[in-house]
């Protein structure tokens, strides 16, 4: 009788049990796609002292924001503008710029991660511009420009869908053609001169992040 008993209270338990593995390899599938997803994000950055940076940006993020460590590689367009430059003439450079960062997941939760990291860049110096009223027309003068490396420190959040972060950028070199600038009599150098020597810049970044799970 003991045994037939027991006999019942198992099959009836089965079900249960089954229910309760599935319920766990549901929730350790989810974790496993949540920590092996990658993303591909779309974002703006923008970068002030001197010098103004707009730079909308387009890269992959390998690993998500549940791993440790992940590795970022994209490309983006760079518009700078020297702030110091008062005059009624402007001067603007356009950047292509390759880059790639690694970052560090140093306090995960749930819902996303807080990082640092770093970021390396090489600007190509595409096209340059320079405005004069009297003809109400920018006229190109790729001269303006130098291609450059510049390196950067991140602190940020991520999530599964957004990222956002601040940063300290510093250019190896200079991204303007000092001594083209210098020489030319079209440019009033003395106006725009603490700009051209600017390599340090501080900014915000954000980004919507389209996440691909495995």
């Amino acid at each position: 009788m003991r045994e037939i008993i027991l006999y019942i209270l198992l099959l009836i338990s089965l079900p249960v049990l089954s229910q309760t593995d599935k319920e766990i390899n549901r929730l350790r599938q989810g974790r496993y796609q949540r920590v092996h997803s990658h993303h591909l994000g779309i974002g703006m950055e923008s970068n002030v002292y001197e010098n103004f940076r707009l730079s909308p940006r387009l890269f992959y993020s390998f690993c998500s924001y549940r791993s440790f460590f992940s590795i970022d590689g994209g490309v983006k367009y760079v518009y700078a503008h020297p702030m110091r430059h008062m005059t009624e003439e402007r001067l603007a450079c356009h950047f292509l710029a390759p880059f790639a960062a690694a970052k560090i997941h140093f306090w995960r939760w749930d819902a996303g991660c807080l990082y640092v990291g770093g970021e390396a860049a090489y600007h190509f110096a595409v096209m340059g511009e320079h405005y004069f009223p009297k003809y109400d027309l920018p006229t190109r003068d790729k001269k303006i420009g130098k291609n450059h490396t510049s390196i950067r420190a991140q602190l940020g959040v991520k999530m599964e869908h957004w990222e956002l972060n601040v940063h300290y950028e510093y250019d190896l070199s200079p991204s303007w053609n000092q001594k083209y600038l210098f020489e030319s009599e079209e440019y009033d150098y003395d106006r725009v001169r603490p700009s051209l020597y600017e390599r340090h810049r501080i900014g915000l970044t954000i980004a919507y992040l389209i996440t691909f799970r495995q």
